[in-house]
């Protein structure tokens, strides 16, 4: 159990230095001082750095399916499930980190290939998500029927990544619930159909 803990531990510290700093930005010394533990420890359970930043990757990719799968069952309208997903990226906000997915790409060319591939996966989960949600919503004629929805799910995702990098360089939060607030309401009129014409 405590060797356990010990693994845990050091993906969570892992997980915050690279969300906050980047993967490039700290080293097994600076993860070792954080935890209070040695260096050969760190070493024990993961023998390289890429192998601790691929399992942080994973983590946090099963982590993401539990919070989506628990959004979908906690909520019935599209506009509910955007908001709760739209939560998701806040935490990252308050909690003054960027998430996984967006620092990752910031560091995308010093990451090893295995990281790289991971954090695709990681992409494609979040798109495929907000893909389905948004034609489960548009079966029940909570959207307009003629909408690109790859072309809506991808400006989703973009202004909630972009949102979160504003809002932390200007400590201002409404800025970003309001910009997603306002694409939601887009989203869910007939004037968003102006939108997605001129994306196309």
């Amino acid at each position: 159990m405590r060797g356990q803990m010990s693994r845990d531990k050091i993906i969570s510290e892992a997980y915050k230095f690279m969300t906050k700093k980047g993967y490039s930005s700290f080293s097994y010394a600076d993860l070792a001082k954080k935890i209070g533990i040695t260096k050969p420890s760190i070493h024990y359970y993961f023998q390289s750095k890429s192998d601790l930043g691929e399992e942080v990757i994973r983590r946090s990719l099963a982590n993401l399916k539990l919070k989506l799968k628990d959004i979908e069952i906690n909520n019935e309208s599209l506009r509910s499930r955007l908001n709760s997903y739209l939560c998701l990226f806040m935490d990252d906000f308050y909690c003054s980190r960027l998430p996984l997915c967006c620092s990752l790409s910031a560091d995308r060319d010093n990451l090893p290939d295995g990281m790289v591939l991971l954090m695709a996966d990681y992409f494609k989960v979040h798109l495929d998500w907000v893909i389905k949600i948004i034609n489960q919503g548009k079966q029940k004629q909570e959207t307009i029927q003629h909408i690109d929805v790859e072309k809506i799910s991808l400006l989703i995702i973009n202004s909630l990544e972009g949102a979160n990098i504003v809002a932390n360089a200007l400590q201002q939060p409404r800025f970003f619930k309001d910009s997603f607030g306002e694409l939601i309401d887009l989203f869910i009129k007939t004037s968003f159909l102006i939108v997605v014409n001129r994306l196309a």
